[in-house]
């Protein structure tokens, strides 16, 4: 219950137009949309924490980081490879290499009034590599590391028009680059680029009927266009809408029902357009100040229209989700879920998913060890079939502080595809449907930090894929030595 906290007294009625535009430089891989901060009532937004300095109305905070390196790389030529966790490039030769990474990170807060402001922050990076064994980019370290950039900016618009109603209406215009496969997930060691333009334009309502009882209200359009042939299939209009009711039963359960759809129309002629409705009821509790629980289970009806508006696939299913996070002692923790959603596929058709999660994770003084495990199944059904996947991944990290300034991480994870598909896939187009591969990615790498602005971290980091088809397979082994320095004024 997000308004909670807010009382009859300390609700005032604000209309309030804020028109943001995004800042560009040159040349910049991420400009972070800007985002409006909105707090109801008689409390004002207090000057940002890390903001250092100011100029004008402006409460800002600069950061500029320089890492050069030494790197020895061998393995798999002319594809795609994630250098780092937050770098990727496509290595053409096999050797040493000097890479050059300059990053800038400029974070802007103006106040609009006593109880708004706007955030505008922009982020790029420019990685150069003299000796010519991968090519230059422009990266971005994401908070979701499938993007490799991602520009755009919002236009919020936050209202509270009557009692204890909160308004939202907003744009966002982004340019987003990743590497997926054809399942449009995240694939850093083989993955196609797929650019695209994206517009999502909403409306948010909350409002708080009762003490005890919220009811909230979203639509949307969202518009996704790509210059790139291969994946002139994503190009579609979509509106999506949900209500939704939550009510607090106890001063530990809140539950609820909701009823929600959406209409996507794809500009390409042989997909045609996909309906989808569905409603659930939902439940969360909290036991402990450690232990909470929710569940959700509900259904969801789908269909998929060809070129002439004629149905030719239908799916109607049970949803749901239950997912419990907890404490097995002081220092473990752990958490274990299970959904069921229903979507439009990537490829084609409609997609549902059944997924399995379960993490253990144990922290004491200078050594934490995380575990994590994920299982997934999915199926699309469309006019010829049915077709399967199945993937299991399995990630291990464990991380120790030496010194107060010297600290060693280690990270492994291996995943397994297995593909059992029915329709018609052209193996030669798209292989990672049509054969099983499986993946292993370890690194080892130490930290030192010879001061407050300047560090050392030495890696070593190994990757194979493997397969029965030669166009899968991959391999490579990198180790080398940074050396940053941050700038932060």
């Amino acid at each position: 219950m997000r308004f909670a906290g807010r009382t009859e007294a300390g609700t005032r009625s604000i209309i309030i137009l804020a028109v943001l535009f995004s800042i560009g430089v040159l040349p910049a891989d991420r400009v972070f949309g800007q985002s409006l901060r909105f707090v109801a009532g008689d409390r004002e937004i207090p000057p940002p924490a890390n903001a250092s300095f100011r100029i004008g109305p402006f409460y800002s905070n600069f950061r500029f980081t320089q890492t050069i390196g030494v790197r020895y790389s061998d393995g798999t030529i002319n594809q795609t490879n994630e250098l780092a966790l937050d770098r990727r490039s496509v290595i053409r030769e096999n050797g040493f290499e000097i890479p050059l990474v300059t990053t800038a990170y400029l974070m802007n807060y103006v106040p609009i009034n006593r109880h708004m402001d706007l955030d505008a922050s922009l982020w790029c990076s420019y990685a150069y590599y003299p000796l010519r064994t991968a090519d230059d980019s422009f990266q971005a370290n994401f908070r979701d590391p499938e993007f490799l950039a991602d520009i755009g900016t919002s236009v919020e618009v936050p209202l509270s028009a009557i009692h204890n109603m909160r308004v939202m209406i907003y744009d966002r215009p982004a340019y987003l680059v990743s590497y997926v496969n054809r399942r449009g997930e995240a694939d850093d060691y083989g993955g196609v680029r797929y650019n695209r333009f994206e517009n999502e334009a909403g409306l948010n309502v909350e409002w708080m009927l009762a003490s005890d009882i919220n009811i909230l209200g979203k639509a949307r359009r969202q518009d996704v266009f790509s210059p790139s042939k291969a994946f002139e299939d994503q190009e579609q209009t979509a509106h999506s809408g949900e209500l939704s009711v939550e009510c607090r039963v106890s001063p530990i359960v809140v539950a609820g029902i909701g009823a929600g759809g959406s209409v996507t129309d794809y500009k390409i002629a042989s997909r045609g357009g996909y309906n989808g409705f569905g409603g659930n009821a939902f439940c969360r509790i909290d036991l402990s100040q450690d232990t909470k629980v929710s569940a959700s289970v509900g259904y969801s009806s789908a269909n998929m229209k060809g070129t002439n508006g004629e149905t030719t696939v239908e799916s109607g299913t049970i949803v749901g989700a239950v997912a419990i996070e907890g404490a097995l002692y002081r220092d473990i923790k752990h958490s274990l879920s299970y959904s069921k959603t229903q979507k439009p596929g990537f490829y084609n058709g409609i997609e549902q998913y059944d997924t399995v999660k379960y993490s253990l994770n144990w922290g004491h003084d200078d050594v934490s060890v995380g575990f994590s495990d994920a299982y997934n199944n999915s199926s699309i059904l469309n006019e010829t079939g049915k077709s399967e996947s199945d993937s299991w991944n399995t990630q291990v990290n464990v991380s120790k502080s030496l010194t107060k300034s010297t600290s060693v991480g280690f990270n492994s994870s291996y995943e397994v595809i297995n593909n059992n598909w029915g329709i018609n896939v052209d193996a030669n187009q798209v292989p990672e449907l049509a054969y099983d591969y499986s993946t292993w990615v370890n690194r080892l790498e130490l930290k030192y930090s010879m001061a407050a602005n300047f560090g050392i971290t030495a890696y070593v980091g190994h990757v194979i894929r493997a397969s029965s088809v030669d166009v899968l397979q991959y391999k490579r082994i990198t180790a080398g030595i940074d050396c940053c320095y941050t700038y932060e004024y």
